[in-house]
């Protein structure tokens, strides 16, 4: 647990010990250069630093995204304001008036739908998942290869994906999500 992945802030030694303990799943990116010219102007090297500052966290949030997903820390916040976002208010709203059921039901249906689907991740059971999966698609498929990914990887640094099973099984969500974690 101490070299887990996480979106909380770490110190130095927490961090050297994340990169020893997790050896070849450490990852490392390298982005553009950034141009400092380009963001100096004639308003005074103060302001150049904060807007370099500002345009710094925004990138490495970014790719902190990209690399851990969205921060899960705060499920339940993150659940109960969707549930009480005014646009799921308002289809509540609708829906105790057309249905003429109770509000407050249908709240805790709306909560009830948001725990289902809000993923609650651990990093340490996706590394586990990732050795058993590797496992299983090399038995059953021999190796997997993809082709045709860069659109779908290009959109999921980004955006949310939703995978969505189209067949009776659900190996194909699963093994989408192996492959863009595997190559992502």
């Amino acid at each position: 647990m101490l070299a887990t992945d996480s979106w909380q802030l770490t110190g130095r030694l927490r961090r050297a010990l994340s990169v020893l303990v997790n050896g070849r799943n450490v990852e490392v990116h390298f982005g553009a250069p950034l141009r400092l010219r380009d963001l100096l102007d004639a308003r005074g090297p103060a302001l150049a630093n904060r807007k370099t500052a500002r345009l710094l966290r925004v990138h490495f949030r970014r790719i902190r995204t990209r690399v851990l997903g969205p921060d899960l820390s705060h499920r339940r916040t993150l659940i109960e304001g969707v549930a009480r976002s005014p646009e799921v208010r308002r289809v509540i709203g609708e829906l105790a008036r057309s249905e003429k059921r109770s509000p407050q039901r249908l709240e805790r249906r709306a909560l009830r739908y948001g725990r289902e689907i809000a993923s609650s991740m651990s990093y340490p059971v996706l590394r586990f998942m990732d050795g058993l999966l590797r496992r299983l698609w090399n038995r059953l498929y021999d190796g997997v290869n993809v082709q045709g990914l860069a659109r779908v990887k290009d959109l999921a640094g980004d955006h949310t994906l939703v995978y969505v099973p189209c067949h009776r099984s659900h190996i194909d969500y699963l093994l989408l999500s192996y492959v863009l974690y595997r190559d992502g």
